[in-house]
């Protein structure tokens, strides 16, 4: 695996109050996939992403944050402001395919405001 594909250790939120902080400031967006919760206007984007045991047992768990994980890949060069993002895994996105999530991803983040819109 290349070192361009993965997101950096550094990118990654992993502390508890950092998480609180973000869960705090009650941001969030609900999609058919997923849950979004986010702070606009840091330093640089940072994402953490979870599954939570409504999921389902470990495997599946992991399964969802790789599916996740992806999804937010082929979108992150797209993002022109700095967040700090957290996405939750719904049991529904099992059910998803590449596209639908990269749709859903993109509407997720153009409605706070991430993305360029269209000229």
């Amino acid at each position: 695996m290349t070192s361009h594909l993965i997101l950096p250790q550094s990118l990654r939120i992993k502390r508890k109050d950092h998480f609180n902080l973000i869960f705090s400031a009650n941001k969030k967006r609900y999609g058919t996939f997923l849950i979004l919760h986010y702070i606009l206007g840091t330093e640089e984007t940072q994402a953490a992403f979870v599954a939570g045991k409504r999921v389902g047992n470990a495997v599946k768990r992991n399964k969802a944050k790789r599916i996740l994980k992806e999804g937010f890949r082929t979108i992150q060069h797209s993002i022109v402001y700095p967040s700090h993002l957290i996405f939750i895994a719904k049991d529904t996105i099992f059910s998803s395919c590449a596209s639908s999530l990269n749709k859903e991803l993109n509407s997720l983040f153009s409605s706070i405001g991430l993305l360029h819109e269209p000229h």
